[in-house]
């Protein structure tokens, strides 16, 4: 990554110093330094902003999309991200995010007893009518937990895809 940033840093500072065919990154970190800016600190700016960019366009969403609350979802989204977390999945499933989510083996056994073939389902509609669980919150805790192909299908099914 550090290349890549270094290689978008070559390009952009282009319009403000003369560089040469063979200029390198030690050459950029050299003027920067020269013009009293850490390199490093640069760098690291950039792959934050980077990375922030990336993760929404990846996913599509923008941040009024994840900024939704989740009670506002349709039925339909919320039952398949259920049924994906209810099928078992090498411990990142529905089981796992309910310990992220808050909620207790009593509380999951619970949901479990309501729906026993999508208790997935029936733990994010409790969770989601609690004040403050957007969209956002729980995409970070299905990042958490590693399951990308449910913040994918969450992305798909938000845009309408």
């Amino acid at each position: 990554m550090k290349g890549l940033i270094s290689k978008l840093l070559l390009e952009v500072a282009a319009d403000y110093y003369p560089w040469s065919p063979t200029c390198t990154t030690k050459d950029l970190s050299t003027w920067l330094e020269n013009k009293g800016v850490n390199f490093d600190h640069v760098v690291h700016t950039l792959k934050h902003c980077i990375g922030n960019l990336l993760e929404t366009m990846g996913e599509g969403l923008a941040n009024a999309a994840l900024e939704r609350p989740v009670h506002t979802l349709k039925f339909s989204i919320m039952r398949d991200i259920g049924a994906m977390l209810s099928e078992t999945f090498q411990g990142k499933d529905g089981h796992s995010l309910s310990h992220k989510l808050g909620y207790n083996q009593r509380q999951y056994d619970q949901f479990v007893s309501k729906d026993p073939t999508n208790p997935g389902y029936e733990m994010l509609r409790h969770w989601a009518t609690n004040n403050g669980n957007t969209v956002r919150v729980l995409r970070n805790k299905l990042r958490e937990l590693g399951r990308d192909d449910v913040i994918s299908h969450l992305a798909k099914s938000i845009r309408g895809k």
